[in-house]
């Protein structure tokens, strides 16, 4: 996208776009080894809707003194995303705040971001004298921070859980269905959670329904700041500086790329600034991003990337975090729950959604030499020379370039083609002259004039190597590696199954959290199974239905 043209964003927009963010947390108290598991919706407060505005939300856990102890950013698919983050042993006991928004939340300068309030203790550590108190604060102080989770609620549901019974064993399957009494099914996004009710200090988790109760509907205002939405997927805004001072910065050639088997490849044209935009409408979690000016004079230029500000300056800490001594025997069951539970974690790993496969940006029209189905040669040159027919090397001021033959007679350009390896692009075509050929798995080439961006090329050459790993030798000044956050891979989370019970006979089980499912149907039937540990659970659904409407149930069973 040119960044001369951002204007197009406000074309798109009114006073009146607006957005907000709900988040179901399978708790508000966790001790370190455990994991938060989240859910997040993105809504339009006129309707309670999942909102297709923004593709791109934010999620941040925050310390008192407002540094961040982790950043996460979500590709949204129709308005929702979820992540988990597990507490490390050397977090410090104490409050901290989720913080969730998007980026064109960031010009609402009366807007709430979403925000809860987190208690984390480690029993690693020496607690401070402040941290402990006797009991009768504490449970002055739990008073106030707690709420009833469905008396507090002024819409009534019209759904229900039907368990078949509140009491079960250990191991025990559990069976679970939301009921409609209105006898329909219900089309929406929902996320479940199994876990353990303790007498930890914890806040209160915010229903969906007394989330749209209490959100104000009018924060419409937009501020000065002129930050643009992420509608069309993750924006990658910066700009360009020369380095001299002396080399014009407007209307040029950027290219960002993230190499791989799936790669990414745009181009962008600065503005007066030297500002450019990047819009990567997939997701891409690569970390290795590499961004250069498409110039003769490329070396001479600086690449800075513009980051999100800091929302952590205006959270208010205003909760009290307290233990209290008799917590002393739950805190080391739920400490040896999550070490003996991380001690198997092979055996109950999470899974990675497989990911859509991303064609390339010239698929599906190119022409593909796969090398294994010829006689392998040495050296790229010679594999141009004895098998590629429409590609050869050219030398040119000392450098070695390569072109493509258009066979149709269509075009005359006596400019390189637009040259790729794994994605990445190579202005310095030296390095390939005597590169390894066995190292490549495929070369596809596209001849003619190519059209992409403002520019035109003299074709298309993308290497492939075969284990997508190529680094540059001789463009390290002119590719700029940067460090940019990659969206957070979608996850199957693990669930335990009994079924077969001689497989895990010999495998402890102590699970607090039986079961965290970030999408349910709920007109299917739920199942689950409890653990080796004993006590009360709570089973909470939230979500939205296709129309709107939030939906809030809870359950509770006992496994003794």
């Amino acid at each position: 996208m040119v960044a001369q043209n951002s204007n197009r964003y406000s074309n798109e927009l009114t006073l009146n776009t607006n957005e907000s963010i709900y988040i179901h947390i399978n708790g508000t108290s966790f001790v370190s080894g455990e994991k938060l598991f989240y859910k997040l919706y993105l809504l339009n407060p006129t309707d309670n809707k999942l909102s297709l505005l923004s593709k791109i939300a934010y999620v941040e856990l925050v310390k008192t003194d407002k540094k961040i102890v982790f950043s996460h950013k979500l590709f949204l698919e129709k308005g929702n995303g979820q992540g988990d983050f597990l507490i490390p042993s050397d977090l410090k006991t104490g409050n901290y705040k989720l913080v969730a928004y998007t980026k064109w939340m960031l010009n609402k300068n009366t807007e709430k971001f979403f925000e809860s309030d987190i208690f984390i203790v480690n029993p690693f550590e020496k607690l401070n004298i402040s941290q402990v108190s006797n009991s009768s604060k504490l449970e002055e102080i739990n008073k106030s921070t707690t709420i009833n989770y469905t008396n507090n609620t002024s819409q009534k549901s019209d759904y229900s859980f039907q368990i078949a019974k509140k009491q079960y064993s250990k191991r025990e399957k559990v069976d679970l269905k939301i009921q409609s009494l209105s006898n329909q099914n219900l089309s929406g996004n929902f996320s479940l959670s199994v876990r353990k009710i303790d007498d930890l200090p914890s806040t209160k988790k915010v229903s969906a329904i007394e989330y749209i109760n209490n959100y104000s509907q009018k924060n419409t205002f937009i501020s000065q700041n002129n930050i643009l939405p992420e509608l069309r997927g993750e924006m990658i805004e910066g700009k360009i500086i020369s380095k001299s001072g002396a080399l014009d910065v407007k209307n040029k050639t950027v290219a960002i790329s993230i190499p791989g088997k799936t790669f990414a490849f745009h181009l962008s044209e600065t503005n007066s600034d030297g500002k450019f935009i990047f819009n990567l409408d997939k997701p891409y979690y690569s970390s290795d991003m590499n961004i250069q000016v498409v110039d003769e004079n490329q070396k001479d230029y600086d690449i800075v990337i513009e980051k999100n500000g800091n929302v952590s300056n205006g959270l208010l800490f205003d909760k009290p975090f307290v233990l209290s001594p008799d917590l002393k025997n739950t805190l080391q069951e739920r400490s040896i729950a999550s070490q003996i539970e991380n001690a198997y974690f092979n055996k109950k790993t999470d899974s990675l959604t497989a990911g859509q496969k991303q064609e390339a940006f010239y698929d599906p029209i190119s022409k593909n030499y796969i090398l294994d189905n010829y006689t392998r040669f040495k050296t790229l040159k010679e594999t141009s020379v004895e098998i590629i027919p429409e590609m050869y090397f050219s030398k040119k001021d000392n450098h070695n370039f390569l072109y493509l033959r258009d066979y149709s007679g269509n075009t005359k350009l006596n400019e390189p083609a637009l040259v790729l390896i794994d994605g990445l692009l190579i202005q310095n075509t030296d390095e390939l002259y005597e590169y390894n050929a066995n190292l490549i798995h495929m070369i596809s080439i596209i001849p003619g004039a190519y059209y992409y961006g403002t520019k035109v090329f003299n074709g298309v050459i993308n290497i492939v190597t075969k284990n997508n790993d190529f680094a540059s030798i001789n463009n390290e000044n002119v590719i700029h590696k940067i460090a940019l956050q990659r969206p957070l891979p979608k996850k199957i989370y693990f669930k335990q199954d009994y079924s077969d019970a001689a497989k895990y006979e010999r495998i402890p089980d102590y699970r607090n959290q039986l079961i965290w499912i970030p999408e349910v149907d709920i007109n299917e039937a739920i199942s689950f199974y409890t653990s080796d540990i004993s006590g009360n659970f709570e089973v909470i659904l939230e979500g939205f239905s296709a129309d709107g409407k939030p939906i809030s149930l809870r359950e509770t069973f006992v496994v003794e």
